[in-house]
């Protein structure tokens, strides 16, 4: 079933900007590093560059350690994925903005070449006494690390409380990454672009683990601005743009030049508008994908949302209801996974999702889901972003809301789109939500941006 990795050993594995690396060139530092690593259990993966990330995934792999994956990089995120591992050593590519007292290794494999094209590596690395590792190639890793070997332990983004820890065991991420290469048909000629963080499961997957299974090259650039993504995707030869809604609406300003460049783009961490899916898909002129997973399962289910609201699973996967509970069944799981969400099972592989486990709301004997009310905000024309929630001191939603369309037609406008039950109040204008790397908010966050603009209205009226 493995999707086929013919890679031609000379052809860039990895890009950025000017430079590039072929599959033996990269694999020179992963070697180097996993000789020279320390002997704590974890490493704190805090790499920002897409190739150092994953060199050191793999490195710490290849040496039985387990990857700490943190929901961000600040200092609160961080803390609380080593609160419960402390044996552990930091490896970066960038200085922090905290201490953290611990064994600090810090990698570039984009460090130039001297005069007679060899690799220049960092001493620490030179001067380690552990023993080498066999000398693999790039395409033997998926199948030389153990299957049972726990890579790595993912936080969940805490968007509603304190981050949950996932181990992430070879088997599963292996296992999702091959089933995704082979539904989105992606092999080694085509060339990854992502706007998430490798650290986040989505990005983890659909990035290193893609790579490791299928062949296809990455291009470590994390772009955001429209302009930034429309010369990243120039560059690209049947590519595949790897993003999130959030990113989604943003690019709609780009230009049609980009078009034609893409062999399809992938969504996922939140639902997908659409109006938003058809636009894209009309500027790109290729197919827009979602991918549905949780860090607790990794990467499920995929579906074309302009043509079909029903998700498929991925092959071998199966979803059943057990009393109350709904539960998925993977390959490469021991036990089912209980899935916290809400959706209408069809069969064993289809299913509509319904909204997240906690985003009912119950007004005057009335229910409805966040997420619904929120995509179909969202479709309206005229705002670029908003957000419908319930603060902890109220049963009634309250919107926050980044459009130029005054608060009295945004009212109007949401009075057509929703049950008046369910208007927020209050609705507030702002000028950014403040979304995470992966386009996702956090509750806290938003309890502060909506006192924060109370104020300032109170004040300004």
């Amino acid at each position: 079933m493995e999707t086929e990795a013919i890679t031609n050993q000379q052809q860039p594995l990895l890009y950025k900007e000017q430079q590039s690396l072929t599959r033996p060139e990269f694999m020179l530092h992963v070697h180097a590093l996993t000789e020279g690593l320390p002997e704590q259990t974890y490493a704190l993966n805090l790499c920002k560059d897409r190739g150092n990330f994953m060199c050191a995934f793999i490195a710490c792999a290849l040496a039985g350690k387990t990857n700490l994956l943190p929901s961000g990089q600040n200092e609160r995120a961080v803390r609380d994925s080593t609160e419960q591992y402390t044996d552990f050593f930091i490896i970066s590519d960038n200085e922090l903005d905290y201490e953290l007292n611990r064994p600090h290794i810090k990698i570039n494999i984009w460090q130039v070449k001297d005069n007679n094209g060899a690799i220049i590596r960092e001493p620490h690395i030179q001067d380690s006494k552990t023993p080498k590792v066999e000398q693999l190639n790039y395409e033997q890793i998926q199948n030389y690390i153990a299957e049972d070997i726990r890579c790595a332990i993912a936080f969940t983004s805490g968007s509603t409380g304190k981050p949950k820890a996932n181990n992430k065991h070879w088997a599963s991420l292996k296992g999702a990454a091959q089933r995704l290469a082979n539904r989105f048909k992606i092999d080694s000629s085509h060339c990854l672009l992502a706007t998430v963080p490798s650290q986040h499961m989505y990005g983890l997957e659909m990035t290193v683990m893609l790579s490791l299974v299928s062949g296809c090259s990455i291009r470590c650039e994390q772009p955001f601005f429209p302009a930034d993504v429309s010369h990243a995707l120039m560059k690209l030869k049947q590519g595949v743009l790897v993003t999130t809604p959030a990113h989604l609406r943003v690019l709609q300003s780009l230009s049609k030049e980009v078009s034609g460049q893409l062999h399809c783009i992938v969504s996922a961490t939140a639902p997908l508008a659409l109006s938003l899916a058809q636009s894209i898909e009309q500027l790109f002129q290729c197919p827009l994908l979602e991918d549905y997973g949780c860090t607790e399962a990794g990467s499920f289910a995929t579906r074309q949302t302009s043509k079909d609201i029903t998700w498929v699973c991925l092959e071998g996967i199966e979803l059943k209801q057990v009393q109350q509970e709904t539960q998925l069944t993977l390959p490469y799981f021991s036990d089912p996974v209980i899935l916290e969400d809400r959706i209408n099972i069809v069969d064993k592989q289809h299913f509509q999702f319904l909204g997240r486990g906690q985003d009912m709301v119950n007004i005057g004997g009335k229910r409805s889901s966040l997420t619904d009310l929120n995509l179909k905000l969202l479709e309206i024309e005229g705002i670029d972003d908003s957000v419908l929630f319930v603060p902890k001191d109220s049963e009634r939603p309250a919107a926050l809301v980044v459009s130029n369309l005054t608060r009295e037609r945004l009212r109007s406008l949401f009075a057509k789109h929703i049950d008046a039950v369910f208007l927020p109040r209050p609705l507030l204008k702002v000028k950014s939500l403040g979304r995470d790397a992966t386009g996702k908010l956090k509750q806290q966050a938003l309890e502060d941006l909506l006192r924060t603009t109370r104020l300032e209205q109170e004040h300004n009226d």
